[in-house]
């Protein structure tokens, strides 16, 4: 499931599993300014999606609440880039 919030920025809670359409969708439908992810609450993201958020550059999306074992895997995947 995914919760939307509005504001300065747009702040997507992401609750149980990520994927890349997902993520792709979500800029789709927000375009323009930083898109915040929620991370808090994630607890599945597929291989695709893992790839997306270590390539995202930071002025158009800000992980938060990142939970320690998806901030580790996005840092092998971009030591393997």
């Amino acid at each position: 499931m995914i919760q939307t919030e509005t504001g300065l920025h747009d702040c997507v809670h992401v609750i149980g599993t990520l994927t890349r359409s997902h993520i792709q969708d979500l800029f789709e439908d927000m375009p323009g300014g930083q898109l915040v992810l929620d991370l808090g609450r994630v607890h599945r993201v597929d291989a695709e999606a893992l790839s997306l958020l270590a390539r995202l550059p930071g002025s158009r999306c800000r992980l938060v609440d990142c939970p320690k074992w998806l901030s580790i895997s996005i840092e092998q995947e971009l030591a393997r880039m």
